[in-house]
């Protein structure tokens, strides 16, 4: 019973962790389409020190 308990809980974790990665995703997509459209830089397209 434990075992099936703690199954239950991975697939309710796996379920949610989708959710939040798409919605990271989306988010991701938000905030990157702007960026993409400005005009490139050299600030702009170095990495973050």
């Amino acid at each position: 019973l434990e075992y099936l308990n703690k199954a239950a809980l991975l697939d309710l974790n796996a379920d949610q962790s989708k959710l939040i990665n798409q919605r990271i995703e989306s988010l991701m997509a938000k905030i990157a389409g702007p960026i993409a459209d400005r005009p490139k830089t050299p600030e702009a397209t170095s990495p973050v020190k």
